[in-house]
């Protein structure tokens, strides 16, 4: 399909591609995938899960989730100095005028930390996109990213964990992780406006 022509866009077409294209890389691995983390938030229609899962797969729940929070930081913190730097029309584009419109109230209130926080929490709220409209607030960098990182830990320990049962044959609580997961994804998307 036309997904094929975008570079990396395989390896993200499951767990098993991902793993095994990190681990035919070898000692490079870690870099390897921090790098692939932080290609996924910048080309934000790319799964995060997969990576995230994928992290736990390969190098358990501790690194996997350093390794993946370590490559979403640095992505995250691309997209938001791509809006400061590119500024609102180049995220209308992302967004849609409308969409943007929406957040207007958050990005320029004085709680806005807190209202990113809370948005950077909530399963389902596409997060790497988030990264652009936070580029437009007055949040600092260093407040935007430990907001942003801080909301998304539980999702990226989540997967990690889910991903080390798998790579170590505890199948059972690898998919009762995911089905928990997957309720408050649904929660998420329900109530998120």
């Amino acid at each position: 399909g036309a997904g094929r022509y975008f570079v990396g866009v395989e390896i993200f077409a499951s767990v098993e591609k991902f793993r095994v294209f990190v681990e035919r890389t070898g000692a490079w691995g870690p870099l390897v995938f921090v790098a692939l983390q932080l290609l996924q938030v910048v080309a934000f229609v790319l799964p995060g899960e997969i990576s995230q899962i994928a992290g736990g797969y390969l190098f358990g729940v501790l690194r996997g989730t350093l390794l993946s929070a370590l490559g979403i930081g640095a992505g995250s913190l691309v997209n938001f100095f791509a809006a400061r730097v590119l500024g609102k029309r180049f995220v209308a584009r992302i967004f849609g005028e409308e969409k943007l419109l929406r957040f207007d109230a958050i990005r320029t209130s004085p709680r806005a930390e807190a209202a990113f926080f809370l948005l950077f929490v909530i399963p389902g709220i596409p997060k790497d996109a988030l990264c652009f409209v936070a580029g437009l607030s007055a949040m600092s960098p260093w407040a935007f990213l430990a907001v942003s990182m801080v909301g998304r830990m539980p999702g990226i320990v989540g997967s990690a964990v889910i991903g080390s049962a798998a790579g170590s044959g505890k199948s059972g609580l690898a998919a009762g992780i995911a089905v928990t997961a997957a309720v408050f994804f649904l929660a998420g998307l329900i109530w998120r406006e």
